[in-house]
C-alpha cells in the first residue's frame, strides 16, 4: 500500500486482497485524476507563474487564480480564458463577517478604558451584530461590552478595579 501525489491510498500486488485491490485501485485512479487535473485551482502570483504551471501541469482543463488581477483563470488548451474577472467581492457572499482584537490599557488612577474598532473599508453595508468576549479571568474586570456600532465602526469599554491591559476578541456579521 502506498500514497499517490494527491495523497490517495493506492494499493499493490504484495498486499494480498487481490482482486479487491483491483476495484479499489480503479476508483481510487479515477478519485485522483479528478483532483489533479478537474477540480483543483492553483492560486498564482502572476501571469508568468500561471504560463509555468501550465508547462509542469499539462492535464487540461487547468485552473488558475491570479493573486495579482483577482482573476479566476482557466487552460483548455492552448490559451488561458478569464472564467471570473476581477476579485470576487462580499457580494457574493451569504454574509459579511470581519473579526479581530484588541488590547486595552486601563490607564493608572482610572476605572475604566475605551477603544475605537474600524472595519475594513466597505466590509458593511448596514450596522453589523457584534459579539465580544474577552481571555480575562481576573477577578479585577467588572464588565466590557460596546456602543455606537456603524457600518464603519465600533466602541469597545473595559471596566477594571485594577490597571491592567483587557485582551478583547470581537466579531461583527451582517446578515
Amino acid at each position: 500500500m502506498y500514497t499517490d501525489d494527491n495523497g490517495i491510498v493506492r494499493f499493490e500486488s504484495l498486499d494480498n486482497i487481490a482482486p479487491l485491490q483491483v476495484g479499489l485501485n480503479a476508483a481510487m485512479e479515477s478519485i485522483s485524476g479528478a483532483l489533479d487535473s478537474n477540480v483543483r485551482i492553483w492560486p498564482v502570483a502572476d501571469a508568468n507563474e500561471r504560463n509555468q504551471l501550465a508547462i509542469e501541469r499539462p492535464q487540461r482543463p487547468l485552473y488558475a487564480h491570479r493573486l495579482d488581477t483577482g482573476n479566476l483563470e482557466r487552460n483548455t488548451g492552448n490559451q488561458w480564458e478569464i472564467v471570473v474577472q476581477g476579485p470576487i467581492g462580499w457580494d457574493y457572499l451569504p454574509a459579511r463577517i470581519a473579526s479581530g482584537r484588541v488590547d486595552i490599557a486601563v490607564p493608572s488612577g482610572q476605572t475604566q478604558a475605551s477603544t475605537t474598532v474600524t472595519f475594513p473599508a466597505g466590509r458593511f453595508t448596514a450596522e453589523p451584530n457584534v459579539a465580544l468576549g474577552t481571555r480575562s479571568t481576573a477577578s479585577t474586570l467588572i464588565n466590557y461590552g460596546f456602543s455606537g456600532v456603524s457600518a464603519t465602526s465600533m466602541t469597545i469599554t473595559v471596566h477594571r478595579t485594577s490597571t491592567a491591559v483587557t485582551i478583547v476578541e470581537w466579531v461583527a456579521v451582517q446578515a
